[in-house]
């Protein structure tokens, strides 16, 4: 069951965060392609976004649900 709470949206992070940064630097360090979905913070919205993320650094994304603060 999903469960989006204030505290979930709390969580949420940056592109340049922990989270995006970690999943970067595995992707570089193994030579392999990550996929991962997480709550995403981006100006005004909170999206869960999917990422796949390339050895050189390269970043797909899509954004399953979109919420205004």
């Amino acid at each position: 069951m999903n469960e989006y709470t204030p505290n979930n949206y709390a969580l949420a992070e940056r592109t340049d965060g922990k989270t995006v940064l970690w999943l970067k630097a595995a992707a570089k360090k193994h030579h392999i392609y990550i996929a991962g979905t997480f709550l995403l913070r981006e100006s005004d919205c909170t999206y869960n976004a999917m990422l796949l993320v390339a050895p050189d650094g390269h970043i797909g994304r899509y954004d399953r649900i979109k919420k205004p603060p």
